[in-house]
């Protein structure tokens, strides 16, 4: 189990529409496209670079299981600075995008792992919701 303490602590943008339910689950998933009725398990483990064991079908499609939450850290130093910063970000022509989605600002502790857009974090306390 990773060990945490207060220096790796941060400040973290997650979208999301329950950040509540999200931590309950405690997992994201990084959704792959890839349709049950086209590709076996393996293959879409393969293309995700994950065991099969961390791939499950999520509307049709198989995902991987991650071992946190996908969020962006927010180089600032204070919770203003965080909203602002916030605001303003956008993510290399994607979806997210903070002016069209719900999201939040969290103080976290990254793990590091399998989120490819973003990093894999622990939420340790949800410190603004903006709701769209």
């Amino acid at each position: 189990m990773y060990q945490q303490n207060k220096k790796d602590m941060a400040f973290f943008l997650r979208y999301t529409e329950n950040i509540e339910a999200d931590i309950d689950r405690g997992y994201s998933y990084h959704l792959t496209g890839l349709e049950v009725n086209h590709y076996s398990v393996d293959q879409a483990a393969e293309y995700a670079g994950c065991d099969a064991e961390d791939i499950e079908v999520v509307n049709g499609c198989y995902s991987q299981k991650l071992d946190g939450l996908c969020a962006f850290e927010l180089d600032v130093d204070n919770l203003d600075d965080a909203i602002k910063a916030a605001k303003n970000f956008s993510f290399s022509n994607s979806s997210y995008s903070s002016e069209e989605n719900n999201w939040v600002i969290v103080k976290g502790v990254s793990i590091g792992r399998g989120c490819p857009e973003g990093e894999t974090i622990v939420v340790q306390e949800v410190l603004y919701v903006n709701s769209k």
